[in-house]
């Protein structure tokens, strides 16, 4: 029998998904929507990912105070916002990796590392797709935004759990399903 203080203190899977959550909902309740600050660390790295990425070109966006309150679109049609950074699939993307654990304290920070990328990834094709769509349809962009990124997440975030799921199935990966054995398994 483990004791809990060796499962909490000693297995990096368990910190890792004590971790993940408390950044889950940091992220998601504690920090403001509408704060630039709070989302900077997504929203400047996007603002690039998306001009390379064949987007719009971003220029600052301050309010009447003279706060930086996020990015618009050179010709002024579309704005990046605090709430358009990516910051909820990115803490879902670090919970699933923690569910689906790392081994090794190592792991643990590549699986984070690939939220971060892959969150960053998700956002950008989400604002160049609809960038594009904008061009052709932008009454049907401006009204199903928000669904067709939920879609363009959704998409990632399945791809990302299968290949979490397929990592630990190599030959050689540390098993997880021995942990859990069920009754009748061979182990």
């Amino acid at each position: 029998m483990v004791s809990v203080r060796a499962w909490l203190f000693e297995s990096p899977r368990a910190v890792a998904l004590a971790a993940a959550v408390a950044v889950l909902l940091v992220l998601n309740y504690v920090l403001p929507d509408d704060s630039f600050r709070a989302h900077a660390f997504l929203l400047t790295p996007l603002r690039y990912a998306t001009e390379a990425a064949g987007g719009p070109v971003w220029q600052d966006l301050y309010n009447a105070g003279g706060e930086h309150i996020g990015y618009i679109s050179a010709d002024l049609r579309f704005r990046l916002a605090p709430e358009c950074s990516g910051l909820r699939f990115f803490s879902l993307t670090l919970v699933l990796g923690a569910l689906l654990g790392a081994a090794s304290w190592k792991g643990a920070l590549l699986q984070c590392c690939a939220a971060y990328g892959l969150a960053l990834l998700a956002t950008t094709a989400r604002i160049v797709f609809l960038f594009k769509l904008a061009g052709v349809a932008p009454a049907f962009a401006a009204e199903r935004h928000a669904w067709i990124g939920a879609a363009i997440y959704l998409v990632c975030f399945i791809f990302y759990g299968a290949l979490l799921a397929r990592a630990q199935l190599r030959p050689g990966s540390p098993p997880t399903r021995t942990r859990y054995a069920l009754p009748g398994d061979v182990t």
